[in-house]
């Protein structure tokens, strides 16, 4: 049977939506609960995308190419465990939790006016703090 993106978009939502108000319900953090929610998406994504190239009943099945696990970070000590550079380790691990906050969610794409907004700052101190940070580099 062929994979239905939008009915299973629809169930993953409704499933999504009830868990939410339960977080919610019980005075989980919106943070938090923003990151399960990205966190979840990119697990959603992924069974999808597996859903629609999965298809046994052609020849080719066992030909495909494997598709390997992406890194999930979603902490700051996951992107410092993912930093390969010594130097820039150094000076990450050297650098104050807003700078390391502002440069996860950068990491997580999202823009400078949603990190402001987030850490509630201008955003114009998140520019700041971030062409700071470049030329210590």
């Amino acid at each position: 049977m062929a994979y239905n993106h939008k009915k299973e978009e629809l169930i993953w939502r409704k499933k999504k939506e009830k868990e939410e108000a339960l977080l919610r319900k019980l005075g989980f953090p919106e943070d938090k609960i923003r990151m399960l929610y990205d966190y979840d998406r990119d697990v959603f994504n992924c069974d999808r995308h597996y859903g629609e190239n999965e298809d046994v009943t052609q020849e080719g099945f066992f030909n495909k190419h494997p598709v390997y696990d992406r890194i999930i970070i979603i902490t700051i000590e996951d992107l410092l465990d993912q930093v390969e550079d010594k130097n820039l380790l150094f000076k990450l691990k050297k650098a104050d939790k807003v700078l390391l906050q502002i440069l996860l969610l950068r990491f997580l794409d999202y823009e400078i006016d949603e990190i402001a907004e987030e850490l509630h700052m201008t955003s114009n101190a998140i520019r700041k703090r971030i062409n700071k940070f470049r030329k210590k580099l």
